[in-house]
């Protein structure tokens, strides 16, 4: 008996062979990163993986169910982990198959898998943007906004704002309102004098007015020098804290 008869299933060793076998794992590749940006686009597992996951999970020991999960789905958040346990649960309802089940005890064991995920931990970016969208939010940051509107110094709504003041200006305005930033008379003469806090969510203002704020207050406190129209900007945040604390 041959080599051939005994395994049918091996394709000979020729170059057209060989290549055909390449083309066949390039074609494979494909398809996985098709079904990787299926789900990333869609925010849900792909059933070609969830089924394949269905698949391999069944007759093997309970301790085995997540490590093979992990591997089908390596990296997910419990979210999206919670929704592969329900397609794989819609899927196995479904089912056709003889032997692909997932009984009670086995979808248990998916459903820990996929409690034991974490949430994906937000970028430096993302966090700094949660941040400033926060502190723009705050109390006194909304009623010194207001307070500027009716004066003339921003216009538009929302996150879609514009300063019609100068570039010193916004960097004065938001550098006393979140960093501490004022004017110190001294011998009867009014100084910039720079606060210690940082210009926290400086990249949310950025988004919102177009302009590098905390750029701004540091070219300001270069030249250490007030910005014209500095005592308006002064009664405006007055004004603001006051509301603020009522």
């Amino acid at each position: 008996m041959n080599k051939q008869e005994v395994h049918p299933w091996e394709l000979p060793k020729t170059k057209e062979a060989q290549e055909k076998i390449r083309h066949f794992k390039r074609e494979v590749e494909h398809t996985k990163k098709e079904i990787d940006m299926w789900q990333k686009n869609n925010n849900y597992p792909s059933p070609l993986r969830a089924d394949l996951a269905l698949y391999r999970i069944q007759g093997v020991p309970g301790y085995m169910v997540g490590e093979i999960l992990d591997d089908v789905f390596p990296g997910v958040t419990k979210d999206f982990a919670l929704k592969v346990a329900e397609e794989m649960r819609l899927i196995a309802e479904d089912s056709q198959l003889i032997g692909v089940d997932l009984k009670p005890q086995r979808y248990e064991l998916v459903q820990r898998w996929a409690e034991s995920k974490g949430q994906l931990k937000q970028s430096k970016m993302e966090k700094a943007m949660s941040r400033g969208e926060a502190l723009f939010a705050s109390k006194d940051v909304q009623e010194a906004i207001m307070i500027a509107k009716r004066e003339g110094l921003i216009t538009g709504e929302g996150r879609s704002l514009k300063w019609n003041g100068t570039r010193a200006q916004i960097g004065y305005f938001f550098g006393c309102l979140i960093c501490g930033d004022e004017s110190a008379k001294f011998r009867g003469i009014a100084n910039y004098k720079r606060g210690s806090g940082r210009m926290i969510g400086a990249k949310y203002l950025e988004q919102v007015f177009g302009i590098e704020v905390n750029k701004a207050r540091n070219d300001l406190t270069k030249e250490m020098k007030l910005p014209g129209g500095y005592e308006k900007i002064d009664n405006i945040i007055a004004k603001a804290r006051v509301r603020a604390a009522k």
